[in-house]
């Protein structure tokens, strides 16, 4: 069903950026084998069949078509970016088990990246310069309504500049798989708010997306609620436990002023 949903999502998303249907859409990308361009009447209905069936457009294999769909599509100033959605960890994650460790540390290390953004741990000589909290909660940023943590205040604002979006999501739910594992659960509790907010943003308002709704509750089951068929035990004989790292630090965006003046 997800594998269906990714291009389904993708096609929302084109189809919010523009008035053109998916006729007008076949005619502007769909080439022959020669490259020659289609008419109305002849044209190939890709974008009716990712709509309807939830097919993969064309990477370049198709013995029809010689191009990726995604990759024309991305390079028209129009849908600049949309390839993003494709290679999002986000799709990574509402697919692994909550278990899994490895998967979890490597979305976050991508989440990371793709957002330019980087961890700092409690022993980091820096530590202290980012983790910087008012000392007076009611001074903090945050979107929780009463006390506002020093984990939220500095998470807050690492992100504050990165607009809502699958790969933020990504790296939202990831922490918050980190932070219930790792028995942070003040920090879980905050990440949980957060990814409520993000998921609301990108999945159910952002732009009438039906793929989106159907996310929206896989995604809540699945990160939220970890809806997965696993078995562990209290008594931790495989070491579960004993692997996993330590998830508090401070989260900070290398555009920081001084991320910049410490790390050039």
């Amino acid at each position: 069903e997800i594998d269906r949903l990714i291009p389904r999502y993708w096609y929302w998303y084109i189809r919010s950026r523009t008035e053109m249907n998916d006729g007008e859409l076949d005619i502007l990308f769909a080439e022959d084998a020669n490259g020659e361009k289609y008419d109305m009447a002849g044209r190939p209905t890709m974008f009716e069949s990712i709509r309807v069936k939830g097919n993969t457009p064309s990477n370049g294999s198709h013995p029809l078509r010689k191009f990726s769909l995604i990759d024309k599509v991305d390079n028209h100033p129009s849908f600049n970016g949309s390839k993003k959605i494709f290679t999002s960890p986000f799709w990574d994650l509402i697919q692994s088990n909550p278990i899994d460790l490895k998967k979890n540390n490597e979305i976050l290390e991508l989440s990371f990246e793709r957002l330019n953004l980087t961890r700092l741990a409690i022993d980091h000589k820096y530590f202290g310069d980012f983790m910087n909290a008012p000392v007076n909660p009611k001074k903090r940023k945050g979107i929780s309504r009463y006390h506002i943590s020093e984990f939220e205040h500095s998470f807050n604002l690492a992100i504050s500049n990165i607009p809502d979006n699958l790969d933020l999501l990504a790296l939202i739910g990831a922490l918050y798989r980190e932070s219930c594992l790792t028995f942070q659960l003040n920090n879980a509790n905050v990440l949980s708010n957060y990814f409520q907010m993000v998921s609301d943003s990108c999945l159910n308002t952002e732009w009438e997306n039906p793929a989106g709704a159907l996310l929206w509750d896989i995604a809540h089951e699945r990160i939220l609620y970890g809806n997965f068929e696993y078995v562990t035990s209290m008594r931790d004989e495989n070491n579960i436990y004993k692997n996993i790292p330590k998830s508090f630090g401070v989260i900070v965006n290398k555009l920081d002023q001084r991320f910049k003046d410490r790390f050039g």
